[in-house]
């Protein structure tokens, strides 16, 4: 599952996954278009209903911050 949020040139994604053993990974990629510099993150999470938790808090912290939520046809 893709989420994207934007900002001005600013850009934040999650991307949450299962690996290869079952276990679910949640990834954190933010930046700025306008430069090179991006960062990224990894989180194993417990269970979905964990990552599925984790998203919503990272969604109501993009909110708050300014972000709006950029809809995906990969979803």
């Amino acid at each position: 599952m893709l989420y994207r949020w934007r900002r001005d040139k600013q850009y934040f994604i999650v991307h949450l996954s299962q690996d290869l053993f079952g276990d679910w990974i949640l990834t954190r990629s933010w930046g700025d278009c306008d430069t090179s510099r991006s960062h990224c993150r990894h989180e194993l999470m417990p269970s979905i209903v964990a990552a599925h938790k984790r998203v919503a808090q990272i969604r109501r912290s993009r909110q708050v911050k300014g972000f709006i939520e950029q809809h995906s046809a990969a979803n």
